[in-house]
């Protein structure tokens, strides 16, 4: 029987201070946060670590960060500032 691998995904989010609304082809739209961090775990049936990977991403959206997400992630100011912007970001997936 093939061995199954699992990929694990954690994303870390970014919340506004205030939701962000705008209309989308006639629909209005609400974003209430964005994803600043992409982490991933490739592991094996016995749960072996086969690869990792971790971005950080620019917010285009809500680039301040929370006081709150700073405190849980440990993230910085300096490390949203210095992310990659997302497009680039997914595209190194």
């Amino acid at each position: 029987m093939p061995q199954r691998n699992l990929v694990l995904f954690d994303l870390e989010w970014n919340i506004g201070y205030q939701p962000y609304t705008f209309n989308y082809h006639g629909v209005q739209q609400t974003f209430r946060g964005e994803i600043i961090e992409i982490g991933a775990v490739k592991i094996d049936e016995d749960a072996n670590v086969l690869d990792t990977f971790s971005i950080h991403l620019r917010p285009r959206i809500f680039r301040k960060l929370q006081h709150h997400i700073a405190k849980v992630t440990g993230l910085t100011q300096a490390d949203l500032d210095r992310g990659e912007p997302i497009v680039q970001g997914c595209a190194a997936l």
